[in-house]
């Protein structure tokens, strides 16, 4: 349900009747984590009078609807006006935690989640992005999950499947961009969040989540993000909430991740002591961290219980759990897909900056952080004139 509102500029000038849309003013709070309390008190009002506004039932007036569009940090347009609608349905995310705790970071990611997907479903009008084709794999424990030699299997075969040989990857993002999985990153403050992953339609999504992160924990949150897309599509929100099913679908992951970027039979012959800083040129080499190495030897059964219980001592003595030797030097990987498709789409004359401000209504800055690009890209040469719209093959 909508209502009637009065759309103005800056001035409060009234310029024309337009609908507020409730959906989209409740999206923007929540990405913005403010309550509806926190809101009415940013714009002196009632949290009634928000909640009245979010439920279709009342209008805000030309002053208390600028006043939104400041606190909230969005356009007048956005809240009026037709934007592109997500590619397709939304999956659940793969959060790591759940709960009260979590709400509003959750909500947060949520809507993020729906703003990327409308941003891709605009230039997938004129781009053919990668295809996604996940292997067909089957739990093989009668409860639904997978046992860690089916899961080692299943990598395995992934790394077979996409020509990967045995050795260490590359770039863990250029590689599952190439093969259809869009990666966007806008860094959430204060937060313990890394990554998650869902699918909109049949479009799989990677968000990254964190800017505070070494290269090497960038990989392994994508090739776990990877797991999840793989090994847990169609997974019930019921089931995440469970932390039960939780904590075995966040160790499913972990050790497709592992698995992944540290093939068992290539990497059990590069071990040969259980000195620590044996794993230093390891590191450089896999690109994986050394604490990851550890677990990896561990699961692989390459040194004792005892062996890897002094290892980890050795990390925590050294204080390597939140730096490593080489993470400092190591340079972090960075989504460039969809920057490369904004930056198509305009060097082509396809589309203008000024068109893809006017499509996405966001705030031009969010659409920025969304898409990779440059801050302040789309304010530039602003009045571009579009030409004919062709899809690029």
């Amino acid at each position: 349900m909508v209502k009637k509102v009065v759309s103005i500029n800056s001035n409060g000038t009234e310029l024309a009747k337009r609908r507020i849309i409730p959906e989209r003013l409740i999206m923007a709070r929540k990405s913005v984590r403010l309550t509806q309390t926190d809101l009415a008190s940013e714009i002196g009002v009632t949290r009634q009078s928000v909640s009245a506004y979010e439920q279709g039932a009342k209008s805000p007036d030309s002053q208390t609807l600028l006043s939104l569009a400041k606190a909230l940090d969005q356009p007048l347009q956005y809240f009026t006006g037709s934007m592109p609608d997500p590619i397709g349905p939304l999956s659940v995310k793969t959060f790591r935690a759940f709960g009260a705790s979590t709400r509003r970071r959750n909500d947060q990611c949520e809507v993020l989640s729906e703003w990327v997907s409308s941003i891709v479903s605009l230039y997938q009008k004129f781009i053919n992005f990668p295809e996604f084709d996940p292997p067909s794999i089957t739990p093989d424990l009668p409860n639904g999950r997978y046992s860690f030699e089916k899961i080692e299997e299943i990598a395995d075969s992934l790394r077979k499947q996409w020509g990967l040989g045995s050795g260490p990857i590359g770039n863990m993002i250029k590689l599952v961009e190439a093969k259809g999985i869009i990666v966007s990153h806008l860094p959430i403050s204060e937060e313990r969040i890394n990554a998650f992953s869902f699918w909109s339609g049949e479009q799989p999504f990677i968000f990254m989540a964190s800017d505070s992160t070494t290269a090497v924990r960038t990989r392994f949150d994508i090739a776990h993000e990877l797991g999840h897309l793989i090994l847990h599509q169609g997974i019930s929100e019921e089931e995440l909430e469970d932390k039960k099913t939780l904590k075995q679908i966040e160790a499913e992951a972990n050790r497709f991740g592992s698995a992944f970027l540290m093939p068992a039979k290539s990497y059990i012959n590069e071990v040969y002591t259980t000195r620590l800083d044996s794993f230093i040129p390891l590191k450089k080499r896999w690109l994986t961290s050394i604490a990851s190495q550890v677990y990896r030897c561990s699961d692989l059964g390459i040194f004792s219980s005892d062996q890897v219980l002094n290892l980890r001592k050795q990390i925590s003595a050294k204080k390597w759990r939140t730096h490593e030797p080489l993470d400092s030097e190591l340079n972090n990987e960075k989504p460039e897909l969809l920057k490369k498709a904004a930056t198509m789409l305009i060097e082509n004359k396809v589309i203008s900056k000024q068109d893809i401000t006017q499509e996405i209504k966001f705030n031009p800055a969010t659409i920025e952080v969304l898409s990779n690009l440059p801050p302040g890209f789309l304010n530039e040469g602003a009045a571009e004139n579009p030409i004919a719209k062709l899809k690029l093959k």
